[in-house]
């Protein structure tokens, strides 16, 4: 059963008016009352302890300064003066200011994400998968005269010869990206793999203790700025033109434990054979020759598809408990004064953070082909740019007729 538990904390100090007496006519007040300076509310399941409940909880914290100063204008005799600790309009009563604190980003789906943790904490997924490994030793000479044509670029340039060409550059990205950065990458668990061995013999003996092997695993993540200018005021008083900037940010981890549905030794200790085969991909698979498949990595930057088949390694017969999906957004928005319409009457800003955090729990997880939303990082952008220059090239080669 759901449960809602809200807290709500009034600091005191938030409350205050803007007066303007004018030469003729009554006097004319804006007042202030802020509340729900932070703001706390969580919605949980009741239940035993040791089970998995949904749960969500949400904090707003507002820090505001007040609106001080007095303004006279000697012309018509009017007078703008402040008590207590007005705030701006926008921050008056319950609000958070003039933009918007709540954000949803663009995310993965439920599946895509409980089939990303099953494909990447299953404990049969390769330290190194060795298969893979030796089948792609058979593009190592091509890399080698790629590393050779950059070495003779860099040399050439360093002499005041033409450095090298957007088509070079973007091989030799590539070239990296998927042949130098992987093959050193592989040959650096192998040469370390001795502490592999020992976190590998770690998870299987965990896997066997009869609780099973617990996983956490980072899912996606986005973080990005925006600003922007919006105009607040205190009433018909003062006009307060303010500039806002935000910092928002994505994460989201699942957790799951496994447990083993084949026959358990006896002593509960996994053998030197299960090791070596489970850390090294020894167990040809599917998911080994899909690896090896032109293009996959660019299908798993928008499906499943690849930790799909990772979830079906099974060399070690294993079954997933209930999954647990964790989010967790935040914004901070700040805000500053850019001048006021009265002169004399200033405005110290504020900053307002809002932090949600979600827990999803999946119940019998399956994994499943989905699509799913790519948060693209620095490294795959360039990816890209790099194939569209080589393509470019080509497409123009052959409109000139060059061979």
């Amino acid at each position: 059963m759901a449960t809602s538990r809200v807290r709500l904390i009034n600091p005191p100090g938030y409350t205050g008016s803007v007066t303007r007496t004018p030469l003729t006519g009554p006097p004319s007040s804006y007042s202030s009352i802020t509340r729900d300076i932070a703001y706390s509310e969580c919605i949980d399941a009741t239940g035993p302890k040791w089970e998995d409940h949904t749960l969500r909880i949400t904090h707003i914290r507002k820090d505001i300064e007040p609106i001080t100063g007095t303004y006279v204008n000697p012309v018509n005799l009017e007078r703008i003066s402040c008590e207590g600790k007005p705030v701006p309009l926008s921050f008056s009563g319950s609000g958070a200011g003039p933009a918007s604190i709540l954000w949803t980003p663009a995310q993965s789906s439920a599946s895509a994400l409980t089939t990303m943790l099953l494909g990447r904490s299953n404990p049969n997924r390769p330290i190194v998968d060795l298969p893979v490994f030796w089948a792609e030793l058979k593009d190592l000479p091509k890399m080698i005269k790629q590393a050779a044509d950059a070495i003779g670029w860099a040399k050439g340039w360093a002499k005041g010869g033409p450095g090298p060409t957007a088509q070079g550059i973007a091989s030799a990205n590539l070239a990296y990206q998927f042949g130098w950065g992987p093959l050193m990458d592989d040959l650096w668990k192998l040469a370390t793999f001795q502490d592999a061995y020992e976190k590998r013999r770690d998870q299987l003996t965990r896997l066997y203790s009869g609780r099973g092997l617990r996983r956490n695993i980072k899912l996606e993540s986005f973080s990005d700025t925006a600003s922007g200018s919006s105009t607040t005021n205190a009433g018909s008083q003062v006009t307060i033109p303010t500039r806002w900037n935000s910092k928002r940010s994505y994460k989201c981890w699942g957790s799951v434990r496994w447990t083993p549905t084949g026959k358990i030794p006896g002593d509960r200790t996994p053998s030197d054979r299960e090791i070596y085969r489970s850390a090294l991909g020894l167990n040809l698979s599917a998911a080994s020759m899909y690896e090896l498949i032109p293009w996959s990595w660019l299908i798993d930057w928008f499906s499943t598809a690849g930790d799909f088949l990772a979830a079906h390694r099974n060399s070690i017969p294993v079954a997933p408990s209930n999954v647990c999906i964790m989010r967790k957004f935040e914004v901070v928005h700040k805000y500053q004064e850019t001048g006021t319409d009265k002169p004399g009457i200033t405005w110290g800003g504020a900053t307002v953070t809002w932090v949600r955090k979600e827990r999803q729990v999946i119940t019998k997880p399956t994994p499943t082909l989905a699509m799913r939303q790519p948060f693209l990082e620095a490294s795959q952008l360039s990816i890209l740019g790099s194939l569209g220059i080589i393509k470019g090239n080509i497409s123009n080669a052959r409109r000139t007729g060059v061979r």
